[in-house]
């Protein structure tokens, strides 16, 4: 595709943003006991509500390459969009996801650690790993933003580092 010609907007990933409602309508379900609170409508909201972030993430996963539906601009809206209500910021797990792709299980890998640090012991290794089943929505927004607020940081590009920095701050006043 040459410069200046935009790409076709791909309508079989629309099926992707319907998630977004169904998900949203399993979370406002759950937290207001809609239609009852017996234990089996409960564990139906809940497996609804689990699918759709699994969803969410492999379109946040998708925007971060830029081909979600075929759009940059639109790949980054909704990548800034589905980060903030996954409290990561969409151009820090870009970075991340990048350099995972450029250094796989590396040192250097950022995305995967502590997996990929050799320098964490194998016990917390154990224990992260278990802990990251069920408190997920903890520990990813810790593992990204390693990347924005460690001083061993690979981020040299004062724009990309004040992008992600203005991300956090959405992230703020969206849930604050």
């Amino acid at each position: 595709m040459s410069a200046g010609t935009r790409a076709p907007f791909v309508w079989s990933a629309v099926p992707r943003f319907l998630h977004g409602v169904v998900g949203m309508t399993a979370l406002l379900s759950l937290a207001f006991l809609w239609p009852n609170d017996h234990w089996a409508v409960q564990t139906v909201w809940t497996l609804i509500l689990a699918y759709s972030l699994f969803c969410w993430t492999s379109c946040f996963h998708e925007a971060a390459h830029h081909t979600l539906c075929g759009s940059k601009p639109f790949s980054i809206l909704i990548g800034r969009i589905l980060g903030t209500m996954m409290f990561v910021p969409f151009s820090v797990y870009r970075e991340s996801h990048i350099r995972h792709h450029a250094y796989l299980n590396k040192p250097t890998d950022w995305e995967l650690w502590p997996y990929s640090d050799p320098s964490t012991s194998l016990w917390f290794r154990r224990l992260f790993c278990w802990l990251e089943i069920p408190f997920g929505v903890f520990t990813s927004p810790y593992v990204y933003s390693r990347l924005y607020f460690s001083p061993k940081s690979p981020l040299r590009h004062l724009a990309v580092h004040r992008t992600i920095g203005w991300e956090y701050v959405g992230i703020v006043v969206v849930w604050g």
